[in-house]
């Protein structure tokens, strides 16, 4: 009795089995990134809309400084969001894109400034504009290394482009 016949159904069912692997993994991995984009940014992965309770401007941002990561919404007609290290300096909020080049939330303040940051359960309206004087830059070069204890010779300061977070 020959056997190939039964072989090769076994191989067809383990090639349809694969086949069936594959195309569930792509629907799994399509449906996690339709959900990530529907809503706010997990870990390294871009969101959309903040949500939160809205507040108005601060006065200062001294109780940011316990919080390590924030979330920063560009984009206003088609919301876009992303974690990132911000510092606060008297009446003003920082965040710098250190590779803002290649970084889709920084063009999209180029374009236009009217953001959403969220600290917490709180979001705030604002507008960015980026800052370009070395004193300005200094204090928040300085903030940066006190908040997050990083290493004040490797500052990414210098070549970032950092935006002052203000009342709108």
């Amino acid at each position: 009795m020959d056997e190939r016949p039964n072989k090769t159904r076994e191989s067809a069912r383990s090639q349809r089995a694969g086949w069936i692997e594959r195309i569930r993994r792509v629907a799994l991995g399509a449906a996690g990134a339709a959900l990530l984009a529907a809503c706010e940014p997990v870990f390294i992965f871009a969101g959309g809309e903040l949500g939160g309770v809205e507040r108005a401007h601060p006065e200062n941002w001294e109780f940011a400084a316990a919080v390590d990561t924030v979330q920063i919404e560009t984009r206003p007609d088609d919301p876009y969001s992303v974690n990132v290290w911000g510092v606060g300096v008297g009446q003003n909020f920082y965040v710098a894109a250190s590779d803002a080049a290649d970084a889709r939330w920084a063009q999209a303040i180029e374009t236009n400034g009217n953001v959403r940051l969220k600290v917490a359960a709180h979001v705030y309206p604002l507008a960015a504009e980026r800052v370009d004087s070395a004193d300005e830059l200094a204090l928040v070069a300085a903030a940066y290394v006190a908040k997050y204890e990083v290493d004040p010779d490797e500052s990414f300061i210098d070549s970032a482009w950092v935006y002052r977070l203000a009342r709108r």
